[in-house]
């Protein structure tokens, strides 16, 4: 599981990359950021966030290329509005994902279905990884939607907003997998460690 959530603080890292840019609009500005990380390879990506080998052994683990499934979300720009001022804008955005957020109720439900059957071995970390894994890999529609807003400031260099602390957008991104955690938490009543 320490695993599956460093997995994901990568992406949230790879977000903060790419909060710059000097498109004229917010829309365009957005498009070119996504555009961005989506197309970067895991190996890039993960150059590019730290010489640490904790990022590097995860992409290591991914043998069935998770992080490309993921990547693959679908967005549409619903409504930008520029404030007056024009030093303020906010976009609308639908994300469409596969349902990973489900996917990990369903992983860890079964996970502990076996714990108390003995049918795994709850110290075995590269069993529960892959256990996790194979339920998040099985969606093949991209069945999950959500709506986010994103802020925009303008600065000399054009509109910048911060993807990798959006916590609405990171979560539509990822299909829910962020509420799916904070949902086990309050109901395992663990606290969220940021």
């Amino acid at each position: 599981m320490k695993r599956l959530l460093s997995w994901i603080l990568t992406l949230f890292v790879a977000f903060a990359f790419v909060g710059c840019s000097s498109i004229p609009t917010p829309t365009e500005t957005f498009q070119s950021d996504v555009e961005k990380v989506k197309k970067q390879s895991k190996e890039d990506l993960v150059k590019e966030l730290t010489d640490d080998d904790v990022f590097g052994a995860l992409i290591q683990e991914d043998p069935d290329n998770l992080f490309k499934k993921v990547m693959d979300f679908d967005y549409e720009i619903k409504d930008e509005k520029i404030a007056e001022d024009e030093k303020s804008a906010e976009l609308t955005v639908e994300i469409t994902t596969y349902p990973f957020g489900d996917q990990l109720k369903v992983a860890l439900t079964n996970l502990f279905m076996q714990a108390l059957s003995g049918e795994i071995d709850t110290e075995d970390e590269d069993q529960i990884t892959k256990m996790v894994y194979d339920e998040l890999k099985k969606p093949e529609e991209k069945t999950y939607k959500k709506e986010v807003k994103i802020s925009y400031k303008r600065t000399d260099d054009g509109w910048k907003t911060d993807l990798a602390n959006n916590e609405e957008f990171m979560d539509a991104v990822m299909g829910g997998m962020y509420t799916t955690v904070n949902e086990m938490n309050e109901m395992w009543g663990t606290e969220d460690s940021e």
